[in-house]
């Protein structure tokens, strides 16, 4: 079978480009023929074609013959407009992955937002959506769309067994994690601003805060204000705190940084599933974050939601679990029974099943419209 898979860039440090890589290998390891079209692509495993139009796509002899058609969407781009022509009788999916509301960017990209929720319209013709969460489901259907959808958790490729016991067992340092884009609908000038308010209430000694988000795709500007903010706090601290800003780190750091934290803290106004708070949960990472959009549903009551952008109940919340931490009966019995449950509950996000889902998704006979 011929699958075409169609997508803007796929690169590394995108959660996006994650998705679409590993659903690529899923169809090259079952046998079947592939092809992605892209504006570029920096996997040299994948059979890609570099394209700069959606005519480029339709007009491909691979294209043209292809039994399925997939296409990821989170924001706009030209290549999607290739569904439109897609091979008489192939099966057209789209992966939605929600797109960031206009009022959480800066006033330069309303325009590509807009034309984002614009370009939704186009899920009218395709014969199913797979959507990340059912909250984007419902984003879908609150927009008049109802195509075929139905919800398609995203795999985690971190180690899903949460590690024996942290490192502050034995040292005593409370370390805070954050994992995302430097842009400020990821909160993280936010995180710096709660953990000051945070820190005459947190009982231990010393504090570590490593904070890892892609360069590339985030806020030039903001990066700079959260590195500058981080010395600041670390030097008004006193050498109480330590505080690391990791830039476009690998994911092997993202994962020490997981494993070695006792809580990850996510200010973020806006996700359409969150695929760092579900790594974190698998890192036995006490989990912090704003009360709006997926957040709710991923944590699935294993995390600690506060109102979304009071940075006071944020900081207060950091200080609670800091001192639950530096609680003796927590390293006797609490995180133990934390990480368990974490553990069952992140064994959902094993790549496995959700790769035997997808090939089923696959299968022509699944269903095309005419």
């Amino acid at each position: 079978m011929r699958v075409a898979f169609v997508t803007s860039i796929c690169v590394p440090f995108d959660a996006i480009s994650g998705i679409v890589r590993q659903c690529v290998l899923w169809a090259e390891e079952a046998g079947h023929e592939t092809l992605l079209f892209a504006h570029d692509s920096a996997f040299d495993d994948l059979a890609t074609v570099r394209v700069r139009t959606a005519a480029e796509v339709v007009t491909h002899p691979f294209y043209r013959s292809a039994d399925v058609v997939v296409l990821d969407m989170g924001i706009y781009y030209t290549l999607f407009g290739a569904l439109l022509a897609a091979p008489e009788g192939a099966r057209t999916l789209v992966r939605f992955h929600n797109v960031t509301p206009r009022a959480l960017v800066p006033s330069w990209q309303h325009d590509v937002i807009d034309r984002s929720i614009e370009q939704l319209a186009l899920l009218r013709f395709v014969d199913a959506v797979l959507c990340d969460s059912e909250y984007n489901r419902t984003e879908l259907r609150g927009l008049g769309i109802e195509t075929p959808a139905v919800v398609r958790d995203l795999p985690v490729a971190v180690a899903l067994d949460p590690p024996a016991a942290k490192p502050s067992a034995d040292d005593g340092v409370l370390r805070v994690a954050f994992v995302g884009r430097f842009v400020r609908s990821k909160g993280p000038l936010e995180l710096i601003a709660a953990l000051d308010r945070a820190l005459p209430g947190i009982p231990q000694d010393r504090v570590e805060l490593d904070m890892v988000g892609n360069a590339e795709f985030s806020d030039a500007d903001l990066l700079e204000q959260t590195a500058r903010a981080c010395e600041d706090l670390q030097r008004r601290s006193a050498g109480r705190l330590t505080a690391r800003v990791h830039r476009s780190a690998p994911d092997e750091l993202r994962d020490s940084v997981l494993r070695r934290a006792d809580l990850f803290v996510l200010p973020t106004y806006h996700e359409g599933f969150c695929v760092p708070a579900v790594e974190a949960l698998a890192g036995g990472c006490d989990v912090i974050t704003y009360d709006n959009s997926n957040m709710p549903h991923v944590l699935d009551g294993l995390g600690t939601l506060v109102p979304t952008g009071d940075v006071a109940a944020l900081g207060a919340a950091i200080a609670a679990r800091a001192v639950l931490r530096a609680d003796p009966v927590w390293d006797a019995q609490g995180y133990a029974a934390s990480a368990d449950a974490a553990r069952r509950y992140v064994a959902r996000f094993d790549p496995g099943p959700i790769r035997e889902q997808f090939l089923r998704d696959l299968d022509p006979a699944a269903g095309s419209r005419p």
